[in-house]
């Protein structure tokens, strides 16, 4: 019993965590900003402009990572999204993504 209850502990704490990435000031994943951490279905603001990301950790099942040009997480400002769940050809952990234009926030939402 003891087993089980750790596992479904561990099991919701993974998913609860979010996706995380590390950002870079340039295109190519060159120039590093910091980390950025999204917990899932969240708007994350306050970070450096960014242009690149590399993928750290994935977030939860069916949880989309969304790119924002805009100061808050608003879908009328220019924005890309992946899954970052870990289903995506393009959301890879260690991959380099070039984003088209310079990210201001970034979010994470269900679908």
């Amino acid at each position: 019993m003891h087993l089980t209850n750790t596992l479904a502990l561990l099991v919701l704490a993974g998913t609860g965590l979010g996706f995380r990435v590390s950002t870079y000031s340039d295109t190519n994943c060159q120039t590093l900003n910091g980390d950025v951490n999204v917990y899932d279905n969240t708007c994350a603001t306050g970070h450096a402009t960014f242009q690149s990301v590399t993928v750290t950790a994935y977030g939860a099942h069916r949880q989309r990572a969304a790119f924002y040009s805009a100061n808050a997480c608003d879908a009328t400002s220019p924005w890309i999204d992946y899954y970052a769940d870990g289903g995506s050809d393009k959301f890879l952990k260690g991959r380099c993504i070039s984003l088209p234009f310079p990210i201001h926030a970034l979010g994470s939402r269900s679908v």
